[in-house]
């Protein structure tokens, strides 16, 4: 058990009224993050104009550096980018260009996954004779992904490591071994799961992860970020080249282009630094505490909240009920689950358009999907909002 108080780990998050249960869309505002947006962007910009530029990529340095230490990983393997999926769409880009091919290839990913990587993969498929293809079975169903991926035919996959529709934890690890097995390419989605699920990117090997900030790292929209092992990326050039993609971009010859080290090759044009203030802001908070310590406090709640449900409990949720009832004596850090962060609980839309307007009622803040209500219980929720959520069943 870790020794931070619930009181510790809530103190730098401002917490919206109601009670808030979206940290799975976008994660409550930290406070840090406010202040440092305004001394380490706009107090340069007001003061220095385009000479603020130096202290400005000094914050893009620090997020690199936050995200090292939060994933287990080289600072220098990470480059931001504006979204998840064109983080994944140029490194997709780069390897199929890398890697060229006379005959069709396949994207393989499953079709839980975000639907906005599904898209980017449809991009590509014409320019680079790609095919979009899905797991269909359990997102974590070992057999399927080795049949799938034993194809003569699969090029890349996705994983997705949270899935936000259904709560499922996929076992990346294991998934990425049959990859590598079948020589096939592997990346990772941790939209869902980066600053709630510990994860450790030294030990996936994957060959490349995209995440945002958006959620669980409460870092604000616009931070994302592509992971690739450094010695890949000096292999790849992305399609997408531009000053910043330079090893000095301040060199301003148009007739030499060299690429930088690593991943920051896939940097492009112009960057944003706002964004990435709030992130590395928001990041270094999280990392004071380590995320073990926002998932222990996150599943003793889930725990709080299921073993009081009375309706349908996904099947995934279940070994989350076995533990026992006393959550305040269970160690968590030995507990291995197959379910994320976020609550997916399946119910009849008649039941669920009920539940949503009750919800609304008493100012819970959630969010339904096809019948299915999605509950997040972070940082800044404690006992005594899961009570208020629970008393919306009765």
């Amino acid at each position: 058990m870790n020794t931070f108080s619930v009181a510790d780990i809530s103190a730098p998050y401002a917490k919206p009224d109601g009670v808030y249960c979206l940290a799975h869309s976008v994660g409550p505002l930290c406070k840090s993050a406010k202040d440092d947006l305004n001394t380490q962007f706009l107090t340069p910009w007001q003061a220095l104009g385009g000479d603020a530029w130096p202290t400005w990529l000094e914050q893009i340095t620090r997020f690199n550096n936050e995200l090292g230490i939060l994933l287990t990983a080289d600072a220098n393997d990470f480059c931001p980018q504006p979204s998840v999926s064109i983080a994944f769409s140029q490194w997709l880009a780069a390897v199929s260009k890398n890697r060229p091919s006379k005959q069709r290839r396949v994207v393989l990913m499953h079709q839980d996954a975000f639907a906005s990587l599904g898209f980017a993969v449809k991009g590509l498929c014409d320019v680079y004779d790609l095919e979009l293809r899905f797991v269909t079975s359990s997102a974590n169903d070992l057999d399927a992904w080795t049949s799938a991926l034993a194809l003569p035919d699969v090029f890349a996959c996705l994983v997705t490591h949270a899935h936000s529709n259904t709560g499922y934890l996929s076992d990346v690890e294991a998934i990425l071994k049959i990859a590598r097995a079948n020589a096939v390419l592997g990346a990772v989605d941790i939209a869902q799961s980066v600053g709630i699920i510990p994860i450790s990117l030294s030990q996936w090997r994957a060959d490349c992860v995209v995440g945002s900030c958006v959620k669980w790292l409460s870092g604000g929209p616009g931070a994302a970020f592509l992971y690739i092992p450094s010695e890949q990326a000096n292999e790849l050039m992305p399609e997408h080249l531009a000053w910043f993609s330079h090893e000095n971009p301040f060199e301003f010859d148009i007739r030499h282009f060299s690429p930088a080290q690593g991943v920051m090759r896939f940097w492009g044009g112009t960057p944003s630094i706002a964004p990435y203030v709030m992130a590395a802001s928001a990041i270094h908070q999280h990392n004071r505490f380590g995320t073990a310590a926002f998932r222990e406090h996150n599943l003793m709640l889930m725990h709080g909240f299921l073993s009081q449900y009375q309706h349908e409990i996904p099947a995934h949720y279940q070994s989350l009920l076995k533990l026992g009832a006393d959550a305040s004596a269970i160690n968590f850090t030995s507990y291995k689950p197959k379910h994320s962060a976020t609550l997916c609980l399946p119910m009849p839309i008649s039941q669920a358009t009920k539940i949503k307007s009750t919800f609304s009622g008493h100012n819970i803040k959630f969010d339904e999907r096809n019948g299915v209500v999605r509950l997040s219980f972070s940082a800044i929720n404690n006992q005594t909002d899961v009570a208020k959520a629970l008393a919306c069943y009765s």
